[in-house]
């Protein structure tokens, strides 16, 4: 899970707030009714939530519109197609575009009413495509 943290600190202008806990990663997930995948907790156990130049993740923080449940949640609202085991990592802001992660890893992106579009293997990968 190294090349997760390896990928986030490379990025141009990267910031993060305060790592937090197993039990708070474990909360979230239990209160989302999901596993996140092992790189997501790794992310979230180093550094809470990140952002960078071209990359804003949902992480574990008081933040509403990127606090991963609250997030997610509000997602899940809009996007009955997405299967409930999906969490949502991004908003890009744009065009309604959402980037979800299941539990295995893999990274889905979704549009408006369409069926989720698998688009990276891993988040190490998506932030490494997102940061180019």
């Amino acid at each position: 899970m190294e090349n997760i943290i390896k990928a986030m600190k490379s990025l141009e202008f990267f910031r993060h707030r305060q790592p937090v806990s197993v039990s708070e990663v474990n909360r979230a997930e239990q209160e989302l009714g999901l596993k996140f995948s092992e790189d997501y907790r790794t992310y979230v156990e180093t550094f809470g939530i990140i952002s960078a130049y071209s990359l804003e993740l949902t992480g574990i923080t008081e933040s509403e519109r990127l606090n991963v449940i609250s997030a997610t949640r509000a997602a899940w609202e809009f996007h009955n197609h997405v299967p409930r085991n999906f969490y949502l990592i991004e908003d890009a802001a744009f065009d309604g575009i959402l980037i979800w992660q299941d539990s295995s890893g893999n990274i889905y992106e979704t549009t408006p009413n369409q069926q989720p579009n698998k688009i990276c293997s891993s988040l190490a990968e998506y932030v490494i495509q997102s940061g180019n």
